[in-house]
């Protein structure tokens, strides 16, 4: 999904140069409904099939549990919907403040992975990633990237739960699904 969003970045900049704000908020969130749903998808794929995936591919002894899995599912969905607000702050070249959040958050990463691999094991690991990587910078990319073009917040609200409703139908086939191979297999 990532790299989809990241080929749209010479036209972001292109518009952002030209000052054409409003065609950039409606792309803004045509990308942004995109990239949730593509985003919520694989984080339900994720989930169900992790573990038959890890189990096939490399042995029953490499998976790494449901905890795993979820902060897996957690990261993929922020890293879908990232690039969306992204590449309209790096098309300002207004980057200082991302860059000093990224970097913080590498350190608050480190700091906090050394203290939860003792009691967590890889879990610990993940729960650092999850917590440095999911929280700061992706809200702030989402606020900064909105103010640059002038969108408010709420207006990402519909779009949000509209897509969440039609994405109902496919989560729950891939949870059929799942249910079902679950089943076949025991």
């Amino acid at each position: 999904v990532a790299k989809i969003l990241n080929a749209t970045f010479p036209s972001t900049t292109q518009m952002m140069l030209e000052g054409n704000y409003k065609r950039l908020k409606e792309l803004t969130i045509k990308f942004y409904k995109l990239a949730l749903r593509l985003g919520l998808f694989f984080c339900v794929m994720i989930i169900c099939f992790n573990e038959i995936f890890v189990k096939l591919w490399v042995g029953n002894d490499k998976y790494g549990g449901w905890t795993l899995t979820l902060f897996a599912a957690l990261i993929c969905l922020k890293e879908s919907i990232y690039p969306v607000f992204t590449n309209i702050i790096y098309a300002t070249k207004d980057i200082k403040i991302i860059n000093i959040i990224l970097f913080l958050e590498t350190i608050l990463n480190i700091i906090l992975s050394i203290a939860l691999i003792g009691k967590f094991g890889i879990n610990g690991v993940a729960l650092s990633t999850v917590i440095s990587n999911c929280i700061i910078s992706f809200f702030y990319a989402i606020w900064k990237a909105s103010s640059l073009i002038k969108l408010e917040i709420y207006q990402y609200l519909i779009p949000t739960i509209t897509v969440l409703l039609k994405s109902l139908p496919s989560l729950a086939l891939l949870s059929v699904l799942y249910f079902y191979l679950n089943i076949e297999s025991t």
